[in-house]
């Protein structure tokens, strides 16, 4: 593989384990070394091709086992198999000589054969999933680890996209009948924004989610529960959300701060 550091013994694993399939498990194998991209690509047509148009029998399988090198772009969220003419990222910033999980996911769904299993052996692997999502923890780990003041900082150059609602698809109350007149929702923004951030100076989003989560155990709800009982109707206390929207690229850590003026 160009310029890419030499792995242990891929290969020998490969032939152990094609050996052991073929001897323990009766399976028809065949091991392709150092391929190309294109040679890679070709050979799962070719899997294609033999039986396009024939029908694999009901209890055929096909099992495809992946190894050596395997790299992640931070910046595409995208997972690649490194091949044996593929350059280093310093060389092909784009990874055109790489060959993305997407499309090797694609063209091993072309195959007809009724079931197939895939293993791949290679950093990053994960990433041949189409529904994986990089963790968060990175961040929040990043985060917890700094001073209030760089976290804030750092926050501060995160974009966020947010947004905090007084239910899901349930009615709210009003302030008629609440003791304050204040709608629940609104009571739990304004008991927020009164602490003034609390000892650190700093109103968070997290913290006025939390008074916003408990406005659903407002006495006035339970007045409501028992007024539509009496009338033979159901009522369901409404249950905050709190959710990001917008941009896909806004991370779960950012924020939206309160900052208490002091005299």
């Amino acid at each position: 593989m160009g310029n890419w550091q030499n792995l242990g013994s891929p290969i020998e694993e490969a032939e152990e384990i094609s050996e052991s399939l073929r001897i323990n498990y009766g399976f028809e194998t065949e091991v392709f070394k150092d391929l190309t991209k294109r040679e890679l690509l070709n050979t799962l047509y070719a899997y294609k091709d033999t039986f396009e148009g024939t029908e694999y029998a009901e209890d055929s399988q096909l099992l495809i086992f992946l190894s050596g090198h395997g790299y992640y772009d931070q910046e595409q969220k995208a997972g690649y198999l490194i091949t044996a003419d593929t350059d280093v990222p310093s060389v092909d910033p784009t990874f055109e000589s790489a060959l993305s999980h997407r499309k090797l996911r694609d063209q091993i769904d072309l195959i007809t054969c009724p079931r197939i299993l895939v293993l791949l052996d290679t950093c990053y692997s994960g990433t041949f999933d189409p529904d994986f999502k990089p963790p968060d923890i990175e961040m929040k780990d990043f985060l917890d680890g700094l001073s209030l003041l760089k976290q804030i900082q750092a926050t501060l150059r995160l974009e966020a996209r947010w947004c905090l609602t007084a239910a899901g698809v349930e009615k709210v109350a009003s302030g008629k009948g609440t003791e304050t007149g204040r709608s629940p929702f609104a009571e739990a923004f304004l008991n927020a924004l009164n602490t003034n951030g609390g000892e650190d100076f700093v109103l968070k989003l997290d913290e006025v989610w939390q008074e916003i989560e408990g406005s659903k155990s407002n006495p006035i709800y339970e007045t409501i529960i028992e007024q539509e009982k009496k009338k033979g109707k159901d009522f369901d206390p409404p249950v905050p959300r709190k959710a990001r929207f917008g941009k896909k690229s806004i991370l779960p850590e950012s924020d939206f701060l309160f900052f208490p003026k002091i005299e």
